[in-house]
């Protein structure tokens, strides 16, 4: 995916739509003498609260952010700090009111990454809600796939074996991504 540079304010906006107790994923410099905008050096993993991430944009970053060179997924937000997108991504207030039959998945990782979805094993298809989106795809089962979305289809090899993948810890967020891949969730950064 090609990522372009966006403004400051752009950026500003983006956290400004997040929940109040977000907790962002950045990466630390681990010398003085790196500068992320030169490419990915010696760094440390942290986190940073939506606050605290707000006066550091608005403190320290360049009008124009740029992503890291070669892992332009990650935004430099000055020659010390890097955010990664998918967290500002994932932390975006979408409103959403479901239909009691809608199961709401919630990242083990985030709870504010979430989707809201119904399986449907009589009729054979699965359906995903959030926001204003919803789509619902035919299960075609019998193939070698867990849980694949193609067009208006989601191929897996059974429908109560997706339902057990659904469920599984181990891919609750890539059922989440896949919902929001499906529903066409468009990424404000």
């Amino acid at each position: 995916m090609k990522y372009e540079p966006i403004l400051k304010t752009a950026l500003i906006r983006a956290i400004e739509n997040t929940y109040d107790d977000s907790r962002f994923h950045i990466g630390r410099a681990t010398e003085s003498s790196c500068d992320f905008r030169n490419g990915l050096q010696n760094n440390k993993h942290d986190w940073i609260m939506k606050g605290d991430l707000l006066e550091l944009i608005k403190t320290e970053a360049d009008e124009v952010i740029v992503g890291i060179p070669g892992h332009e997924d990650s935004l430099v937000l000055n020659a010390q700090t890097y955010i990664y997108r998918d967290c500002i991504n994932e932390n975006q207030v979408i409103h959403t009111t479901a239909p009691e039959e809608y199961q709401r998945l919630v990242s083990k990782y985030n709870p504010h990454f979430d989707v809201y979805m119904k399986l449907d094993k009589e009729k054979k298809t699965i359906s995903f809600l959030l926001g204003d989106k919803e789509k619902t795809l035919a299960l075609i089962e019998h193939t070698d796939f867990v849980s694949k979305p193609v067009y208006k289809e989601m191929y897996c090899v059974t429908a109560d074996d997706l339902e057990r993948h659904i469920h599984d810890e181990f891919w609750n967020p890539r059922m989440i991504t896949i919902g929001r891949h499906v529903l066409r969730i468009k990424s404000p950064v």
